[in-house]
């Protein structure tokens, strides 16, 4: 294999591990019964999100009576719409929830 070639292949690889161990620290201490603040507070740290934003998040879904991470996960699809959050936030808490 030719030098420039491995370091391609050390650097994709270096990538996917980096990309891995992103996710994983996302899922690694979401729990169902967290509350929603703790979940949203946790998210925000991680992505740097607006906080003032997440908490008018928490509010709406305080709103619906939505108050744990299993109660959002449960009715996700219907509420996902109706909350002021970017299609990256959306994401990552859609990959948060599984």
């Amino acid at each position: 294999m030719p030098a420039s070639s491995f370091r391609s292949f050390c650097l994709f690889s270096t990538i996917k591990v980096q990309y891995f161990l992103f996710l994983f620290s996302i899922f690694i201490f979401i729990r169902l019964d967290h509350s929603l603040k703790q979940f949203f507070s946790q998210l925000q740290e991680q992505h740097d999100w607006d906080l003032g934003r997440v908490n008018c998040i928490v509010a709406d879904l305080a709103e619906q009576e939505v108050h744990t991470v299993a109660a959002l996960k449960e009715c996700w699809e219907e509420l996902k719409s109706k909350l002021g959050m970017t299609f990256v936030m959306k994401k990552i808490v859609e990959m948060s929830l599984q």
